[in-house]
């Protein structure tokens, strides 16, 4: 099961870098999704992408694997 309490702390971090407008969340916190993330400069043809990041059911003990990106994203 997910650890709704550490889920929902790491959530308000991404809202308050990215903005609360910016960040979405399913109510069970499957999934994550950030409008305007930050790309590094150079190394991609945009700036900013949105990326959907799906959360682990044992989050606490496996890290995140599977993210979507806007597909028009190159490296």
């Amino acid at each position: 099961m997910r650890n709704l309490k550490r889920l929902s702390i790491e959530i308000q971090v991404l809202q308050r870098i990215y903005g609360y407008q910016n960040v979405t969340f399913s109510k069970d916190a499957e999934w994550i999704f950030i409008k305007n993330f930050k790309l590094p400069n150079g190394k991609y043809n945009m700036n900013s992408c949105s990326v959907l990041i799906i959360v682990p059911e044992n989050f606490d003990d496996a890290e995140v694997t599977e993210c979507y990106v806007d597909k028009n994203l190159k490296w």
